[in-house]
């Protein structure tokens, strides 16, 4: 759950600092300094290996599930009053939506995210997976329905029309990203 001055800062339009980690240790220290929000994400996990955000993006694991157990095992268990986001890969196969909105509300998961996202990819890649149905408006579509059980929502955007149909779609938060390190 989002606090109501976390929630006031949101209405405000008031930047927030959300902390995108990987394991309990990143997760405390993040609560330590003053984070708002901790997002538990594949991507925190690979950066702890010595990797790039990038291999977050390749099937190097299930996404949904390795996020689970971060969140499940690590996260939720080091944080006293930080609320965490949970990133999930919305074009799985295997997700069953209403499960997993169940599960993260059972654990106390503030909010989801679309992470991976197919907003890293550009190119022919992008159009292929935008006309498969797996594009942009999937993840959109998934956070929409985690803001109507309750969620919280932030959506990651890499350029001015994913925020803007981020924006039309009612997430709460946007996370303009810059790309990779």
């Amino acid at each position: 759950m989002l606090s109501d001055d976390l929630l006031r800062r949101i209405a405000g339009n008031e930047p927030i600092i959300g902390a995108a980690v990987g394991s309990g240790m990143t997760a405390a220290a993040a609560e330590e300094a003053g984070a708002d929000l901790v997002m538990a994400l594949s991507a925190g996990y690979f950066r702890l290996q010595g990797a790039s955000t990038a291999c977050a993006l390749l099937p190097h694991a299930d996404a949904n599930a390795l996020t689970w157990d971060i969140a499940s095992r690590h996260v939720l268990t080091r944080l006293s009053r930080t609320p965490v986001v949970l990133g999930v890969c919305a074009q799985d196969p295997k997700l069953d939506v209403d499960s997993l909105l169940d599960r993260a509300a059972d654990h106390g998961i503030a909010g989801l995210t679309n992470f991976p996202t197919v907003a890293f990819f550009d190119g022919r890649y992008r159009a292929l997976l935008e006309a498969e149905g797996l594009g942009y408006a999937c993840e959109l579509d998934f956070l929409a329905r985690a803001k109507d059980r309750g969620f919280a929502t932030v959506a990651f955007c890499l350029s001015p029309d994913e925020a803007a149909a981020a924006a039309r779609a009612g997430i709460d938060l946007l996370c303009l990203n810059l790309g990779f390190s």
